[in-house]
This record gives C-alpha cells, sequence and structure tokens, in this order.
C-alpha cells in the first residue's frame, strides 16, 4: 500500500486539485482503516465539487459503509483492488511522471 500513497500523493503534489486522485487516495486509507484522513479527503471533495460529483459521491459512500466495521476491508462488498489496479486508475499524467522516477513494484 505505501506504493499506493506515494503515487497519489505525487499525483495531488502535480495536480492539488484533482478530484479522482482525492477519491482514490480517500478510498486507499479506508483500506488501511483511517476514516480520519479518508474524511480530510471528502472535505477537499466537498470543496472541489461545485456540486455533487462522482468523486464526492463515491467517497462519500465508502466511508457510511466503513462505520461500525472492525475490519478495514470489511467495508467493501468486492475484492480489494490489487496494486496495478490501482495504479490503473491513476491519472495518465501521474502515472507518467511517476514512471520517469523509475520507482518499480517488488511484485510487478
Amino acid at each position: 500500500m505505501s506504493l499506493v500513497f506515494k503515487h497519489y500523493n505525487e499525483a495531488l503534489r502535480i495536480d492539488p486539485d484533482h478530484r479522482g486522485a482525492h477519491e482514490y487516495l480517500g478510498e486507499a486509507y479506508l483500506m488501511v482503516g483511517n476514516v480520519a484522513k479518508a474524511k480530510e479527503h471528502l472535505s477537499v471533495l466537498d470543496k472541489l465539487c461545485f456540486f455533487p460529483c462522482d468523486e464526492f459521491t463515491d467517497l462519500k459512500k465508502a466511508i457510511a459503509t466503513t462505520r461500525g466495521s472492525r475490519s478495514p476491508d470489511s467495508c467493501y462488498r468486492t475484492p480489494l483492488r490489487s496494486a496495478p489496479e490501482v495504479r490503473a486508475r491513476a491519472p495518465l499524467y501521474a502515472r507518467q511522471r511517476v514512471a520517469n522516477l523509475d520507482v518499480h513494484d517488488p511484485k510487478s
């Protein structure tokens, strides 16, 4: 998961207003049980989305289903995303930027 956080934080460094990166980073925090950090990204999305946007709605639903669960991944009805799947959803320019950093996933 550390690579996931690294990639999405890099995406937000490049474009702090990227809604998709905020959503996916919030979901990643939920996967490790950090609801407070997920809510921080939801708050940012609330400010970025003048009208409700898909990213805000999806993260809000994910946070709502997490409440009261003891296991960080028990809130997901579908299997957790693997690192390659998460990277595939990363913004293209962030993936290109990270690729230029010569970062390698040991599982790849």
